[in-house]
């Protein structure tokens, strides 16, 4: 019998409508200084989050963006409208002036490869693929706009470059990454196909739906299980790894590197799971998250490599993964856009979003999404200076300050909102990362009133 007979339950998340009215949007209270008024002289304005086709607002990302093939595109929360409309009229800008072709998501690995076949060929129905390929968070109607965008750019015969959709994650699997692994090697060695079959016959899930790694039949395993599927996994990794030139010869270039990455997301998904102590969570995992931000970040090189021969990327994820080093118990420079940082240096550039006040999705401790409204930010923190120049959108570049009182500001310390997945209004203090706003990010996105993301039914 197979391992994965449970599924997660957080891949049919109910969610709870409970948003109390909020108040009208203002500036924080506290006495204009020399920060301040460097943030008003310097601050882009933005015209709207709202897609609208118009963006001659966005155009200093030209200048701010430069030579960077990597763009990471953090949120502060999961569930912001504001910070997902503003991703797709980044996305726009970035496809259609400065030659960018891929957009990839904290998302599952193999389930985003369905979307992307959708965005690519327009098969498939995207109600389903939405609902079966995205992480609960990533099923409401601004995503949903988002790939219908790119669908409509890729199906447009002026535009021969393709952009594509990718997921980097591999705290998810799903029955296609095995399958494919599998039939990759039925057809260059079928010698080896019933081995294959065997090393991955308790890791595969029995059923289509994605299973996450810290669900409860997987964590509640023995390290020693774990450990042992892992071996597996490696093995199967280091079989295609030794034939690699046999197996090109029989398939081609492109066709192994795909299968090749496969099994590696495969042996990733098992190596977090060695990293996860039975009974505990991702989560709560220091170890764990370090493994998973490792394991995303070969991933989105693996993307930039073999996209298109050196893809130009924007990446999408929280700011605690694309920030250049978090404020997280067993991260810091290990997270995600800190291994980006060491690997392509400039070449990656970090935009990190903040928000004064507003509304946003997130999980109850029942496992539910509820729309929660916040009232403005710790005094004194980043989001409060950001927000006391009372402009409602804007981009500030923080890579270089003067010398002083703003350079100081930046260096920090302070707090920054941090809000992840889960949300307790009882304890909203405890959802501030402390640290740098300068060793974070290269730029900041301020908005000061938002509201909560659209789940689709």
């Amino acid at each position: 019998m197979s391992l994965f007979l449970l599924c997660v339950l957080s891949l049919s998340i109910p969610f709870v409508s409970c948003t109390q009215a909020a108040s009208a949007p203002k500036a924080s209270s506290h006495t204009a200084g020399p920060v301040e008024t460097w943030i008003e002289q310097h601050a882009i304005p933005l015209m709207t989050a709202e897609p609208s086709g118009a963006d001659e607002d966005l155009q200093p990302l030209e200048q701010l963006v430069g030579n960077a093939t990597l763009v990471g595109l953090g949120e502060q929360t999961h569930g912001t409208h504001e910070f997902f409309t503003m991703k797709l009229r980044i996305l726009e800008f970035l496809v259609t002036h400065m030659g960018f072709t891929t957009f990839a998501l904290e998302n599952g690995w193999d389930e985003s490869r369905q979307i992307d076949r959708y965005v690519l060929t327009g098969q498939g129905n995207l109600s389903d693929l939405l609902h079966a390929d995205l992480y609960p968070t990533w099923r409401v109607q601004e995503f949903r706009d988002l790939i219908e965008w790119i669908r409509a750019y890729d199906a447009d015969p002026a535009h021969p470059t393709k952009v594509h959709f990718a997921g980097i994650d591999c705290a998810n699997i799903s029955q296609a990454a095995f399958d494919e692994v599998v039939a990759y090697v039925r057809g260059v060695d079928p010698q080896q196909t019933n081995l294959v079959q065997a090393l991955y016959a308790d890791i595969r899930p029995s059923g289509p739906t994605p299973v996450f790694v810290d669900s409860g039949g997987f964590s509640s395993l023995p390290q020693a299980t774990k450990q042992h599927y892992q071996d597996n996994a490696q093995q199967v990794y280091t079989l295609l790894q030794a034939h690699q030139a046999a197996y090109e010869s029989q398939s081609s270039k492109e066709a192994y590197a795909l299968a090749l990455q496969s099994a590696h997301v495969i042996l990733q998904y098992t190596k977090l799971a060695v990293h996860i102590a039975p009974f505990a969570t991702l989560l709560a995992s220091p170890p764990g998250k370090a493994s998973r931000d490792a394991c995303m970040a070969e991933n989105v090189a693996w993307l930039h490599e073999h996209t298109g021969g050196g893809a130009k990327i924007v990446l999408s994820a929280h700011n605690i993964h694309i920030a250049n080093t978090a404020p997280v118990a067993g991260l810091n420079e290990h997270n995600l856009g800190g291994l980006l940082r060491q690997l392509y240096k400039q070449q990656y550039l970090t935009i990190g979003t903040s928000f004064f006040q507003g509304s946003f999705n997130a999980l109850t401790s029942y496992n539910e999404f509820t729309s929660y409204t916040v009232g403005p930010p710790l005094v004194g923190s980043y989001d409060d200076v950001l927000g006391s120049v009372g402009l409602p959108l804007y981009l500030l570049d923080i890579r270089q300050t003067p010398a002083g009182s703003v350079t100081n500001w930046v260096q920090g310390p302070a707090k920054l909102r941090m809000i992840s997945q889960v949300f307790d209004p009882a304890h909203e203090a405890d959802d501030y990362g402390q640290g740098s706003l300068h060793q974070w990010f290269d730029i900041i996105m301020h908005f000061q009133k938002t509201t909560a993301s659209r789940p689709r039914p």
